[in-house]
């Protein structure tokens, strides 16, 4: 810090995830930050990820303390999806920040519905009058359970 100025030119660095979104897709999609110093990636690996779903609670409890025992390849490979389901489902959510419900387009519900199926779980999203409707029963020992398990995505 400089005593003339009171600034700081110390990199930004951001060792926990900040979960101040109200609501998990928040967190979710808020889970990349940039800064000063690069992007702050809360999933840019397995282990990283993991860290992240336990801090954040965005999947169960029993997905969470599952996930701890799969191997780092398993972990990569979900922190690989997570990824890559967060930048899909940013466009998703900006459109729903912008009109709701409404806003939510059939290919969204077929992407999500995607990422939903893997694993040896059943989980769907489907339209409504009212909103979106959301049904899920999951097996949370499979690996592909942390990315295709989402408490109220949407």
């Amino acid at each position: 810090m400089s005593a003339a100025s009171g600034s700081t030119n110390a990199p930004f660095h951001l060792s926990m995830p900040m979960l101040i979104g109200g609501h998990p897709a928040l967190d979710f999609v808020n889970s990349v930050v940039a800064s000063d110093a690069g992007p702050v990636d809360w999933m840019r690996d397995g282990q990283s990820f993991l860290e992240w779903l336990l801090a954040s609670h965005a999947v169960p409890v029993a997905i969470q303390t599952a996930a701890q025992g799969f191997s780092a390849q398993q972990l990569n490979r979900a922190a690989a999806e997570a990824r890559a389901l967060r930048e899909e489902f940013r466009e998703v959510l900006f459109r729903w920040s912008v009109a709701g419900a409404h806003g939510v387009l059939p290919a969204d519900v077929e992407l999500l519905n995607t990422h939903l199926a893997r694993g040896n779980l059943l989980q769907s999203v489907s339209c409504a009058a009212d909103g979106v409707e959301f049904r899920v029963e999951r097996d949370p020992s499979h690996p592909s359970a942390i990315t295709a398990d989402r408490k109220s995505v949407v």
